[in-house]
Order: structure tokens, then C-alpha cells, then sequence
């Protein structure tokens, strides 16, 4: 009985021994588990951040490769001298709404043969369009005020320039004009004529980047003159060229 005791003794002392050496080499290989997997997440956050930097380099470098050739674009229309500012010319022209209700006829721009226009180099398109407003009707004749619109395209700003310097210069040399005051974005020069109550004339010729448009007014058997309603209708062709 006495040497199982002493032998239960041995057996239990030896494992008290192992698992307290055990316990320790627990704690010794933890901490290192532990600062193996800090050190991970920290090599892992630099390596995120490493690639986001690349992205953000990448971004940055391609915003600044479309922001140059928006850049050389942008240079290469001002050598040309031209904008092209609509695929069709009937968006410049007054709409039905837009035109005073007086006014009579459909607002439909037609086509003009742009072969027959004298010295208009370099003319891609031209249209035209004509609207009535009637004042008074007698019993042979009638009173009332006629608009000519016709807006050419040219396929650039000199060259819309050009024709509308050659065709101010000739008004000014033939004379018998009166000169109006016009206020617009578009380089214009307008004029009056008067033949005394059979007819009265008002003209603005005007040019804005690639567009050429002109307004003739005649008023007929009256006392008023077409200036204003001309007028008008520059400020509408005017405002639609961008």
C-alpha cells in the first residue's frame, strides 16, 4: 500500500511539472503569434494605402491628359478662327412663339442656293425666312411692315467676317443711308432708308463667331418704321448663337 502511495505521488508530481512547463511555453509562443499578426495588418494597411496612392496617381495623371487634349482642342478651333455652333441652322432662326403675335406666316426657314450668293467664300449653308404684320387695309392698298431674316453659315469666323466687312463697305460707299445705334453680343452695322410714305427700309447685318444673319424691314403705305421690329429680332438670332 505504501509503495503505490509513493508511486501515485511520483506520477502526480511529474505532471504538475508538465503541464505548469506546458502553461509557460504557452505564454512564450502567444506574444509572438500575436506581434506576427500586427505586424501583418500593419504591412497589409501600408500596402492598401500604397495602392490607393497608385490609384489616386492614375486619376490624377489621366484628369490631366483630358484636361490637355481639351486644352490643344480648344487652341487648335481658335487657329482655325471657327466655331461650329449648331448641326442646323433653323435653331438660330425666331421661333413661332417668339415672334410678335402681329406678325403673320408659318416661321419656316427654306433653303437658299448659296451658289447664287456673290462673294461669300467658304459659305457651308444658308437660309431664310420671311413673316408679315399687316397695319391697316384701305380700299386699294394695304399698311404693313415685312421681315426679311436670312442667316448664313460659313465654315469660319474669318471668313463669315469677310463677307460681312465687303457688304458693309459697299453700303457705306453708295451713301443715302441713316445709321442705327444697335446693342449686341454680334458685330452688326444697321441702316435706315426712307422713300417718304411709300416705303420705309431698316437693314442690321451682323456676324457672331461662324454666323452671319441680316434683317430687312420695309413698312409700307404707313408712318411707322420697321427699325424696332428688326431690332428684335436680332436680339433673339443674338442670343441663340453660343
Amino acid at each position: 500500500m505504501e509503495g503505490k502511495k509513493k508511486w501515485f505521488k511520483t506520477w502526480w508530481g511529474i505532471t504538475l511539472i508538465v503541464v505548469l512547463a506546458l502553461g509557460i511555453l504557452a505564454g512564450i509562443v502567444n506574444p509572438e503569434n500575436k506581434s506576427n499578426t500586427t505586424t501583418g495588418n500593419a504591412i497589409s494597411s501600408d500596402s492598401s494605402q500604397e495602392n490607393s496612392g497608385q490609384s489616386d496617381n492614375s486619376a490624377s495623371s489621366n484628369s490631366n491628359t483630358t484636361g490637355k487634349t481639351i486644352s490643344e482642342q480648344t487652341n487648335l478651333n481658335i487657329e482655325k478662327g471657327y466655331v461650329v455652333t449648331s448641326e442646323n441652322l433653323e435653331d438660330f432662326f425666331p421661333t413661332r412663339e417668339e415672334i410678335p403675335t402681329e406678325f403673320e406666316g408659318n416661321a419656316i426657314p427654306t433653303n437658299l442656293d448659296i451658289s447664287s450668293i456673290q462673294n461669300a467664300n467658304g459659305l457651308k449653308s444658308a437660309k431664310s425666312m420671311s413673316i408679315d404684320k399687316i397695319l391697316a387695309v384701305y380700299s386699294t392698298t394695304a399698311s404693313d411692315i415685312s421681315l426679311d431674316i436670312s442667316i448664313y453659315e460659313f465654315t469660319s469666323e474669318e471668313q463669315a467676317k469677310s463677307y460681312y466687312d465687303n457688304s458693309v463697305s459697299s453700303i457705306k460707299s453708295d451713301g443715302g443711308y441713316t445709321q442705327l445705334s444697335i446693342s449686341s453680343r454680334a458685330t452688326c452695322f444697321g441702316y435706315t432708308e426712307d422713300d417718304g410714305l411709300s416705303a420705309k427700309f431698316a437693314t442690321i447685318e451682323c456676324y457672331n463667331k461662324n454666323i452671319y444673319f441680316e434683317i430687312d424691314g420695309v413698312s409700307s403705305n404707313t408712318l411707322k418704321k420697321p427699325d424696332s421690329d428688326v431690332k428684335k429680332m436680332v436680339s433673339i438670332i443674338d442670343g441663340k448663337i453660343k
